[in-house]
């Protein structure tokens, strides 16, 4: 599993390089959809996509699993650590996450670290379709990484809708 997440995170890093270019298509689309959703100015929301993206480092994401769990290693059995009980993680299998449409990216940390947990991720997107369009270049990075994440925008207020994206979510 630690290879894997190494893995899995040396994808989402080189999918969001990719998106740190202001010129790559799929972002040009989303800075124009994200535009007229939040009629913020094109340097607001390049500055926001560019700090995004930054931040999805593969040595960060790793450190960032080891430090909450103790080690990568803990998300396939157990670890000892010193002082401290024994610990393993067992993940959420169908994790949901409901994106605002106030902020620009607040589902993206959420669906990544889902994902390095081994969870099968759906996310409610926002009209700008920014996690739905991540998703699509993760999935030319590591096919079956992005195979385990789907993301599609739906209105809170239809309960219908709402409880089949929510109803079989464990989280």
């Amino acid at each position: 599993m630690a290879n894997s997440v190494v893995r899995a995170s040396r994808a989402i890093a080189d999918a969001a390089t990719r998106w740190r270019d202001a010129d790559f298509p799929p972002r040009v689309r989303v800075t124009r959809s994200l535009r007229e959703r939040t009629g913020y100015t094109e340097p607001v929301i390049d500055y926001a996509l560019d700090t995004l993206f930054a931040e999805l480092d593969a040595a960060a994401m790793c450190a960032t699993v080891a430090s909450e769990l103790g080690s990568i290693d803990a998300l396939e059995r157990f670890i000892e650590r010193p002082d401290r009980p024994a610990v393993t993680f067992a993940p959420f299998e169908r994790v949901t996450i409901v994106a605002s449409d106030t902020t620009i990216g607040v589902a993206l940390f959420p669906l990544v670290f889902a994902l390095l947990a081994g969870a099968h991720v759906r996310v409610k997107d926002r009209d700008d379709r920014l996690i739905g369009a991540f998703l699509e270049t993760l999935g030319e990075e590591l096919p079956e990484l992005a195979a385990r994440a789907n993301a599609e925008p739906w209105r809170g207020d239809d309960d219908t809708a709402a409880r089949a994206h929510l109803g079989d979510a464990d989280v």
